[in-house]
């Protein structure tokens, strides 16, 4: 096949030497033959403008003068017909592709003469003995062709050899190096595989890290608030007081720093969730802007809040974060307000969509431009020029969650001094729900009430029953779950308090045990409420799967205790206290 294409191309290329000399040659002829016409034209206009001197002239003068224009005219042609024809170049490169065409036709009719040889060779091999003899073939002629054919045969056999062992070696050589490439791949998939492993791995203990050392941290905290709380009832000198005072605020500072470790480990972890669900918003910005209200007054601020009539009450979204973020904004802003006031806004703002705009302004000091870039970022803060700090991490964990709800947080300079932080989320309103209780505002005062406190930590046993029996109430206290399942055969419970974390059996196990009773036994209904350590959101869906009917996250406050009683116990009959 590649000799065939050879001498083609050799036939092309010849017959492309041979044409283009005799295409210029005829384009030559062709442009002369134009100017030899246009110079008899001009020999005739020039004739004619002589004629009339050549009338008066002698028959001699007029001989000359014509011969001098003819001669002239030859001339001109003469010139011209040197150029009309091949040149040396045009000749010399016509016989080469006469040359180069003659070649290839020769190659391709001796290829054709031994396809025929080939073809006849091939027909009396087929034919054998018989079809040779048919063709008046002799013997010594016969194993000639025979001879020459094997020879052939043999020569093509061994080529094809020789192509099929290349073919083979690229084939070897390709698989080699795809299966380099499979083992390579093989090994960085391997080690990406025990990355990744190891990185779930490290975010699973860094979870159970997490939560055990929320545990263990705010397992002690609930005691020391609680002492501190239950101190404080008493009729303390002013020294004592202030003491007492004092540890409470940094026990309740101490807790704020682990949520917000907390919480900031959990959204660099992707592990902190956002909920879609219907919920009160006019009533969860009130009792966000009323936790700080006392804190206003203490410091003679102004303190106000503006709900546009417009803002619709029910929203779908997460109640707990919006809350959470309003109230860093509001503690930031009364924290660095020594004059003036802080004032909180709440209009619709329509900017990609419709959405609510949730301003906090205050008349503080403000925040300087050095100190914008860093204000958002992780443990950075501004320089305010207060000795008071916090870890850094307020803002950084508020604009993160604006972020997970779809929105935004930004800071803005107040006129003529103070700052704005603009909190905008997507308005998307929801359908009418039951309001949230704020068990700390709960007004109905309930004594008597018979109460089973399962908690295994002997310090928080001692402050819970002591806080309850002061508010008259009678307390039982089971160390376990097991405990507590004998207690709740034993006596009828208008409450009971349940840590989740216990030996032996657990809170939830013992909750679920106690909703399996028998529906006449007069505990199967009573309300548990989760007193435990444990802050997380999964926590909390734990405790409502196992049946309790609230969550209360350690250290828990002196009011939010009692009010959990007042609320729970208030429409229940409850026992007549032992005397």
């Amino acid at each position: 096949m590649r000799i065939q294409i050879r001498y083609c191309l050799m036939l092309v290329l010849g017959g492309v030497l041979m044409v283009a000399p005799i295409w210029i040659a005829l384009a030559q002829v062709d442009a002369e033959a134009a100017s030899v016409s246009e110079d008899a034209n001009e020999l005739v206009a020039a004739f004619n403008r002589r004629s009339q001197s050549v009338e008066t002239a002698s028959a001699g003068e007029a001989l000359s003068i014509a011969r001098a224009q003819l001669e002239a005219f030859a001339s001109r042609a003469q010139s011209r017909t040197d150029f009309m024809g091949l040149s040396g170049l045009g000749v010399a490169c016509f016989l080469s592709g006469l040359c180069v065409f003659a070649l290839g036709l020769y190659g391709l009719l001796r290829f054709a003469r031994s396809v025929d040889g080939d073809a006849e060779r091939l027909k009396l091999l087929a034919l054998g003995e018989s079809g040779a003899a048919e063709l008046g073939l002799e013997s010594g002629a016969r194993l000639q062709i025979f001879r020459e054919i094997e020879k052939e045969f043999r020569l093509r056999m061994t080529q094809f050899d020789d192509w099929i062992e290349r073919l083979n070696n690229d084939r070897t050589d390709a698989l080699t190096e795809l299966e380099k490439e499979r083992f390579s791949l093989l090994e960085r998939l391997s080690e990406k595989s025990k990355d990744a492993r190891s990185a779930v791995d490290f975010s699973v203990k860094k979870g159970d890290f997490l939560a055990t050392m929320s545990h263990e941290i705010r397992t002690p905290m609930n005691g020391v608030l609680a002492v501190a709380d239950d101190l404080l009832s008493y009729d303390l000198d002013r020294e004592i007081s202030e003491k007492v005072e004092m540890i409470k605020l940094s026990g309740e500072s101490l807790v704020r720093i682990l949520d917000d470790v907390l919480d900031f480990s959990k959204i660099e972890a992707g592990k902190l969730d956002v909920k879609q669900q219907s919920f009160d918003f006019a009533f969860a910005c009130n009792a966000t802007y009323a936790l700080f209200t006392a804190l206003a007054k203490e410091k003679g601020l102004r303190y106000d809040i503006f709900i546009d009539p417009q803002v619709p009450q029910y929203l779908r979204g997460d109640s707990v974060r919006v809350r959470q973020v309003l109230a860093n904004l509001l503690s930031n802003a009364l924290k660095f307000t020594d004059e003036g006031g802080v004032t909180l806004t709440i209009s619709k703002q329509t900017r990609e969509r419709e959405g609510l705009l949730m301003s906090v302004i205050d008349t503080g000091l403000g925040i300087d431009s050095d100190s914008f870039e860093r204000l958002f970022e992780a443990f950075g803060q501004a320089e305010t020029g207060l000795e008071e700090k916090g870890t850094g991490l307020g803002l950084a964990i508020s604009k993160r969650l604006a972020g997970l709800m779809d929105g935004e947080l930004t800071y803005r300079n107040n006129v003529p001094a103070g700052s704005v932080f603009d909190f905008w989320i997507p308005l998307i309103e929801g359908t009418p729900v039951e309001r949230e209780v704020d068990l700390a505002q709960a007004t109905a005062t309930v004594e008597n009430a018979r109460i089973l406190v399962v908690e295994d930590n002997r310090i928080n046993q001692h402050v819970i029953e002591s806080l309850l029996e002061r508010a008259k109430h009678t307390v039982h206290l089971a160390r376990n779950g097991l405990e507590a399942l004998d207690l709740v055969d034993e006596f009828k419970f208008d409450l009971i308090f349940m840590d989740c974390l216990m030996p032996k059996l657990d809170g939830f196990e013992t909750a679920k045990r106690i909703r399996s009773l028998p529906s006449d036994h007069v505990n199967r209904g009573v309300p548990i409420v989760a007193l435990t350590a444990n802050a997380f959101a999964h926590d909390r869906d734990l405790c409502f799967e196992s049946g309790m009917n609230d969550f209360l996250a350690k250290p828990v406050k002196k009011e939010t205790l009692l009010g959990a009683v007042n609320h729970y116990c208030s429409e229940r009959p409850v026992a007549p206290k032992e005397s």
